[in-house]
């Protein structure tokens, strides 16, 4: 990877800082959301390469619905008010002549009395297309430019360049942002750009194994689950066969199973249901065996059996 141009090393500010922070991206397992979020520490303290920021942005406005119905405009919720529309001023400033300087500099010289944040600097270049409401989707790429800094602005930079393993991790979560980003952009059109869509983790699984994108997947299981998931998705009977054994697919909320019916393969789907199936009643019959009634008609063992599967 050539480390420059929408590649070149990054140092974000407070108020990208502040957004990367308190961001939800969430798919659902079941009914428990998954932020995904969770995958990007070093963005979330600031450490990043430029794309990855547009990216991120951009798939947070695709998991929380930010597109007018015609996806011309983004509408801001509370966090893009929050980060970029409030407080916290915007590290730099553009000149008339689309010279970005650091905001102080821009007070310093009297260009400016105050602070500004970050969408009255871009109103004030672009007073007829902006405006802090709805505003087109190409100006994210305006809110990260002005909140990070290159290594000439802030020369402690160098440190983390030289970090091999960091500039790995920066690789790996710039990879896992893209491809992230792609599934969110698949599974909005597969299903009309409908708003209020609920993205689920086999949305995720399926489209990032169909695609050969499967950073996601190994961010979340273990080698034989996506083993499982590309026996599914490929039709691939007999190394399913094989693999059903090794897990549990009760796991996960059941993800094997509804993947097979996202793929509707009736005998993937019967092969798996089965596997519940059995694995449920024998569970069953191992809770019974501890327990006898004395009288009644209570089920312990049908109860305790339910309560402990919660969150499998």
């Amino acid at each position: 990877m050539n480390f420059d141009g929408i590649n070149t090393p990054v140092y974000c500010g407070q108020s990208i800082r502040y957004f990367l922070s308190h961001a939800s991206i969430n798919i659902y397992q079941g009914q428990i959301p998954i932020n995904l979020m969770k995958f990007f520490p070093h963005l979330k303290q600031g450490y990043a390469l430029r794309r990855s920021l547009t990216s991120i942005m951009a798939a947070y406005t695709h998991a929380n619905y930010l597109h007018d119905p015609n996806r011309k405009f983004i509408i801001p919720d509370k966090l893009f008010i929050e980060s970029f529309g409030s407080d916290i001023p915007s590290e730099f400033y553009i000149t008339n002549n689309q010279t970005r300087i650091l905001m102080q500099t821009a007070i310093d010289k009297g260009l400016i009395s105050n602070s500004l944040n970050t969408f009255q600097s871009i109103k004030l270049r672009y007073p007829d297309t902006f405006y802090s409401d709805k505003f087109p989707s190409y100006f994210i790429n305006s809110m990260c430019g002005l909140n990070y800094y290159f290594k000439e602005q802030w020369p402690q930079i160098n440190d983390y360049l030289q970090n091999e393993h960091l500039w790995q991790q920066l690789i790996i979560e710039t990879n896992l942002i893209d491809e992230i980003c792609h599934i969110y952009l698949l599974i909005l059109r597969q299903n009309g750009w409908l708003s209020n869509y609920k993205f689920t983790l086999t949305d995720f699984i399926f489209f990032s194994i169909k695609e050969g994108r499967s950073l996601f997947c190994q961010h979340l299981f273990e080698n034989k689950w996506i083993d499982v998931f590309n026996a599914i998705i490929n039709e691939d009977i007999d190394k399913l066969l094989l693999l059903v054994g090794e897990i549990d697919p009760r796991s996960y909320s059941n993800v094997a199973y509804h993947l097979a019916l996202k793929r509707h393969n009736r005998y993937i789907i019967d092969i798996l249901s089965y596997n519940i199936i059995q694995r449920t009643w024998y569970e069953r019959q191992v809770f019974s065996c501890c327990f006898e009634l004395l009288m009644g008609y209570d089920t312990p063992a049908k109860e305790i059996h339910i309560y402990s599967r919660i969150g499998f």
